[in-house]
């Protein structure tokens, strides 16, 4: 497809009175756009002054690199929403930043997803309250002053890079979902010390430890927030690595002051009593714990030998004496969950709710369901089963 096809494709899409939602798809299979010396076809972004919610979606991640867009001057003076998926600017994110800065004065919430070629991103808004970066895959520096911005999520967007900043400033910022490499240099300003929720997802990066890859990720990532309410982590043990740098991790790792973990764990066949008991060591005024269990039953087993198989009884004393409610998703029954679970509620002496959800299909046994109520107090424990 040359560029005036898909120019006049863009066009005839976009119906001539926008009233309140514009989506537009093009195309769904690989585009090339007339371009000579590699350079690349350019289109336009027109503005729409009465659409609240706009999508612009071209192709598939890598279909969609091929196409180049700059925005025209104009107003979106109703836009509220606005979703931006695979595609390339030609001007490093100064085009984007203006339009969201100084043309969207409704905006509310901003996703750019696999958008490529934006090094910078430089968002001033006092109405922009969500946003989502998702494998926005060159970006370096992240700037956002935005005093109503409640939320902000970044996933695989700066972990290629190096030399990387992100500063925010957003009085009201209530949750951070990270599952990204942490920059370099951080500045969330007041907001440190403030948060309602932090989601960190502990993404592997394939550079060495001392270098500020891989576990050391998450480690700097948890060290920077002072202060949350609640604490969702997202951690694995990868079944292909010595399962001693999950250790590691759990050893090192400094939390936030929290009252509420999260906990989602994929074990990969591993014992994670050790680990996960580390961690709960940190978790000071803890009330109330969910552990989500990302195990399946068919998951093949570590050796017997492994070093995640240590008894219960060397994994050291656990108190937490003000713990009231602890959670338990997709609990399978083996060994390794009961263990655990026992563990817990041996050392959680206030606890007055225990909830234990169970896949569909399984049947636990009646000894262990007998065991698990004989250490509660009588008739805080509920088993329920899942949906899936």
């Amino acid at each position: 497809m040359y560029e005036r096809d898909l120019r006049e494709e863009l066009s005839d899409s976009i119906p001539t009175r926008v009233t309140r939602d514009l989506t537009v798809n093009l195309p769904t299979g690989p585009v090339v756009v007339d371009d000579q010396a590699g350079a690349g076809g350019v289109l336009e972004l027109p503005s729409h002054a009465r659409a609240s919610d706009i999508t612009w979606v071209f192709g598939t991640l890598w279909a969609g690199v091929a196409i180049r867009l700059i925005p025209t001057p104009g107003q979106f003076s109703s836009l509220v929403k606005l979703t931006l998926q695979y595609m390339r600017f030609t001007d490093a994110g100064a085009g984007i930043s203006d339009v969201v800065s100084s043309r969207c004065p409704r905006l509310k919430t901003l996703r750019m997803v696999g958008v490529r070629d934006v090094r910078e991103l430089r968002l001033r808004s006092a109405t922009l309250e969500d946003l989502t970066l998702n494998r926005v895959q060159d970006l370096v520096r992240l700037n956002v002053t935005a005093p109503n911005l409640s939320a902000i999520s970044v996933m695989s967007s700066f972990y290629l890079n190096s030399s990387t900043v992100v500063s925010v400033d957003a009085p009201a910022l209530k949750k951070v979902l990270w599952a990204d490499q942490w920059p370099d240099q951080v500045d969330f300003g007041r907001s440190a010390d403030g948060l309602k929720t932090l989601i960190a997802v502990h993404v592997l990066v394939d550079v060495p430890l001392w270098l500020g890859g891989g576990y050391a990720n998450i480690l700097r990532l948890l060290e920077y927030f002072k202060r949350v309410e609640v604490l969702e982590l997202h951690l694995s043990i990868n079944k292909d690595n010595n399962v001693n740098w999950h250790n590691i991790l759990m050893e090192r790792v400094k939390l936030p002051d929290h009252s509420e973990l999260r906990l989602h764990m994929a074990s990969n066949g591993h014992a994670f009593g050790i680990s996960v008991s580390s961690l709960l060591k940190k978790c000071h005024n803890l009330r109330k714990f969910n552990l989500c269990l990302l195990d399946r039953k068919e998951d093949n087993a570590c050796l017997p030998d492994c070093v995640c198989r240590q008894a219960p009884d060397l994994w050291g004393e656990l108190s937490l004496d003000s713990l009231e409610e602890l959670i338990v998703d997709n609990f399978l029954g083996m060994k390794t969950h009961a263990d655990f679970l026992h563990s817990v509620l041996q050392s959680a002496n206030m606890v007055r709710k225990v909830l234990i959800t169970l896949p569909k299909h399984l049947e636990l046994s009646r000894h262990l369901r007998d065991e698990i109520h004989s250490l509660c107090p009588l008739g805080i424990v509920e088993f329920r089963r899942n949906e899936w």
